[in-house]
């Protein structure tokens, strides 16, 4: 209804435009003036939220409340008693009930209509909807006359019964979300109610068997861009529960489903590794969720970063001196908890050439080496590219900083940091030295033997 009007509004203003630029006084437009008309006042019927003066009436009622008078007030005012239930339910079940039996003796189709909205618009609240679906049952049963939207509300009563949320997230998964709710001539305000809110959070919801995840991946694409401008709360709990659900599906889409939502989760949400995220958006998305996010950037980080790296050496020995550098760390891929990928100028234009970017890294000098940050436990490993060493810190007491803008090559050689010289760890740290032997590779796979306790051998290497 809302693009009709729009439509309408711009067509009359071209009108005021012609006769403004060619100094002439058009006819009329008649029709369009009817139409406008009709529209602006159904526009006035369905948003109710912009009633006024509810503030005002609510002052006036728990006065006459507190002071024991009866509340007698003019129709009009007593047409706005449903947008009154939520404030009484919360303060005094008395005055609740006072305004319901005020409300139940209304026979009026506006103040039906905002029974309706506030029905569908505290759906979550059972304390004060419960007895208003009684009456608003009541009332469409009895209803006889012309109105668009309360003669489908009165055909489609059921959608009042307490149970019948399941029956409509069914209808919404075979003919579209907002389609279904267009189709029962919801407004654009109904269409952002707690009501919508619920059946969409339960159609990608852990406890929805009805719906394959696919189903869910499929829905979710369609409706993506709607919840992405109007469900803004809504949207980080749908990412962490279709997180979750990927990360415990052992099916060969896995991977496939990962990619669905990594990018859509990163740009909206934010990264992780940098902080809660926009506005706190991971905070709500909850702990689980974020963690296993994290996991998923840094794997594919990781994979990225070797193959940048192995792609961009033309040199034989190069190529397969990284290639055991790849594989060593990839062994221990489960148990890396975060991984920050740092580029030089020309590997970062070679990355995003090839779509090998989560999309956040910290520039490395204007050159073409790199280096990985590589966090397993309380350490934190810095894999350089070509014949740099690989150094490790504790996470305390590291010189660099996950998310830092720009991490110096300079900085990394003169920084000793954590030396572990007393465990035989040299103080510039581990050459890669002899890596087709394993030489460098069993005293690094030691070291995380025995402060990460996890064991690898040359097999896995």
């Amino acid at each position: 209804m809302s693009n009709i009007l729009d439509t309408a509004r711009q067509l009359n203003a071209i009108k005021a435009d012609f006769e403004m630029v060619l100094k002439l006084n058009l006819p009329e437009p008649l029709h369009l003036n009817r139409l406008l008309k009709k529209l602006n006042a159904a526009e006035a019927e369905h948003n109710d939220e912009k009633i006024e003066g509810i503030a005002e009436l609510w002052k006036t009622v728990l006065s006459a409340f507190k002071a024991g008078r009866v509340i007698t007030m003019a129709l009009r005012d007593k047409k706005k008693f449903p947008f009154l239930l939520g404030l009484a339910a919360n303060r005094n079940s008395q005055l609740y009930g006072l305004l319901l039996e005020e409300i139940k003796s209304v026979n009026s189709a506006i103040l039906l209509k905002r029974e309706i909205f506030v029905y569908f618009n505290e759906y979550s609240n059972i304390k004060h909807i419960t007895d208003l679906r009684v009456d608003i049952v009541k009332k469409l049963r009895a209803y006889k006359k012309n109105d668009t939207f309360l003669l489908c509300m009165k055909r489609n009563s059921f959608i009042f019964n307490p149970t019948s949320i399941d029956f409509v997230q069914k209808k919404c998964i075979s003919e579209g979300v907002f389609e279904y709710f267009d189709s029962l001539h919801f407004s654009r305000s109904l269409m952002y109610s707690n009501y919508v809110t619920q059946v969409i959070k339960g159609l990608f919801g852990m406890s929805n068997t009805t719906v394959s995840l696919k189903g869910k991946l499929d829905l979710f694409t369609k409706i993506y861009g709607r919840l992405e401008n109007a469900f803004v709360e809504l949207l980080p709990i749908i990412f962490a529960s279709l997180i979750t659900q990927i990360e415990a599906h052992n099916g060969s889409e896995r991977e496939h489903y990962k990619e669905i939502i990594r990018p859509k989760a990163l740009a909206f949400m934010g990264d992780p590794r940098l902080g809660i995220g926009y506005f706190g958006r991971w905070s709500i998305a909850g702990e689980k969720a974020t963690d296993i996010f994290i996991t998923w950037l840094s794997q594919y980080d990781l994979d990225a970063f070797f193959k940048v790296r192995g792609e961009s050496l033309t040199d034989y020995t190069a190529r397969n001196m990284w290639m055991y550098r790849e594989r060593f760390w990839k062994s221990y891929k489960k148990h890396i908890q975060m991984v920050w990928v740092c580029y030089g100028t020309s590997a970062k234009h070679l990355a995003k050439r090839a779509n090998m970017t989560s999309g956040n890294y910290s520039a490395f000098g204007q050159g073409n080496k790199s280096c990985i940050l590589i966090v397993i436990g309380d350490y934190i490993f810095v894999e350089r590219s070509h014949n740099g060493t690989l150094k490790v810190w504790t996470r305390n007491l590291s010189p660099f900083k996950i998310g830092e803008p720009n991490i110096s090559e300079a900085k990394l050689n003169n920084s000793t940091g954590i030396t572990h010289l007393e465990n035989g760890i040299p103080k510039d740290g581990w050459v890669h030295s002899s890596s087709d032997t394993y030489n460098w590779q069993k005293k690094v796979g030691s070291f995380i033997a025995q402060y990460m306790h996890v064991i690898k051998t040359v097999k896995d290497w």
